[in-house]
């Protein structure tokens, strides 16, 4: 970001450094602004007036244990990190300011398992208990991995999405609060706890999805609990235009393409498929060569038409492909199942679970086999 307020009910603390190892600079306000200004921060007060330029990091704590900062218009709890960020140091493009919350994790996950599972109702806790351990699991694994940038988790689906205050909802905080500091692990450590949206079915092996190390814990699981959720089947058309599109805009990031480029496409092969159905290596023929697209990078190669932002639901598909009177593709059509990686807890099977009387322990050790509840300590 370029330009961040901060302010508070109540005053709040802030600290401030002008390089590292040098003394800090402290304040008490109840709103300040912050800013790029040259090779650094540029903090200005509640009045107004410009109080310290050149600072390379701030820290803004509240003055009670409850008390909640709000920056630019959204409450947070914890503390509030303010960071000058070169653009050498990892980012692209031009100098940036850092904005991270130090906060505790039960109250980090107030804001993120409302907005990773939804807000739910009574009937449904066990489902929410289960994300909480699930997403607790996830945080406590993850630690360290940003270290060289000073924070360890994003707050987007990169990680975990986070949402802070406005996030929250009373039954969900329950649930946090009701598995307070149980996590799942194996072999005395935490788990890679993956969860997903719905497995249309059936989960999948992490190794089928991306390039990662297999997982005695992340395997197949049949689920016939989530076929309620609209996001259980789908449907998906292309002209052909719209699916080449897609597909030289994913490849052309890949693949050095010959002299006339990507060409005219000519077929889409599901050439394998993983034990779940997944396709797991789709190849688009065209009158320039053939192009493999393998695992969950399927879903990023067949956008659907119009929307930048989305991907494909998932890679449990079947492909139709209609032709003109010539043979040249005229439409292509996915009819599909389920949303999102597979690979985990199927977080619409968790709901269906919990509605028909599981247990949140019993749900985590069906879509997490071989694993066990511990307190992470």
């Amino acid at each position: 970001r370029k330009d961040i307020v901060v302010r508070s009910e109540s005053p709040f603390l802030v600290r401030a450094l002008l390089r590292r190892m040098s003394p800090p600079i402290y304040y008490e306000s109840r709103r300040a602004d912050f800013m790029l200004y040259g090779s650094g921060i540029a903090m200005i007060g509640e009045g107004g007036a410009d109080m310290e330029i050149g600072l390379r990091e701030v820290g803004v704590r509240s003055s009670g244990p409850g008390d909640l900062l709000v920056l630019n218009g959204r409450p947070f709890r914890g503390a509030i990190e303010i960071r000058y960020v070169p653009k050498t140091v990892g980012y692209a493009g031009s100098p940036t300011l850092q904005v991270v919350n130090k906060v505790a994790v039960e109250d980090y996950l107030k804001g993120v398992v409302p907005a990773e599972i939804g807000r739910l109702s009574e009937e449904e806790i066990e489902a929410a208990k289960a994300q909480a351990v699930a997403a607790r699991t996830y945080a406590f694994s993850k630690l360290g991995q940003y270290e060289e940038f000073g924070y360890d988790l994003e707050s987007t689906v990169k990680d975990q999405i986070y949402r802070g205050v406005e996030g929250e909802d009373p039954i969900v905080s329950r649930a946090i609060e009701e598995t307070r500091g149980l996590v799942l692990m194996r072999d005395g450590r935490a788990i890679d706890a993956y969860y997903h949206s719905n497995c249309g079915g059936m989960t999948e092996y992490i190794e089928r999805v991306w390039p990662k190390d297999p997982q005695p814990y992340l395997v197949p699981v049949a689920d016939d609990y989530c076929s309620w959720a609209r996001s259980y089947r789908w449907r998906q058309t292309w002209s052909r235009s719209e699916i080449e599109e897609d597909l030289f805009a994913y490849l052309d990031t890949l693949v050095a393409f010959p002299g006339p480029g990507f060409g005219r496409l000519i077929d889409l092969e599901i050439v394998r498929r993983s034990p779940s159905g997944r396709v797991e290596r789709l190849e688009a023929v065209t009158d320039t060569g053939r192009y493999a697209i393998e695992g969950d990078r399927i879903r990023w190669a067949l956008r659907p038409p119009g929307d930048g932002e989305r991907i494909l639901p998932s890679t449990l598909f079947d492909l139709e492909i209609e032709r003109d009177e010539g043979g040249s593709i005229d439409q292509v059509v996915a009819r599909g199942r389920g949303n999102g990686h597979g690979v985990g807890m199927c977080q619409t099977g968790a709901i269906g679970r919990a509605r028909q009387g599981f247990s949140f322990d019993e749900i985590l050790l069906r879509y997490y086999p071989g694993t066990r509840l511990g307190e992470w300590r």
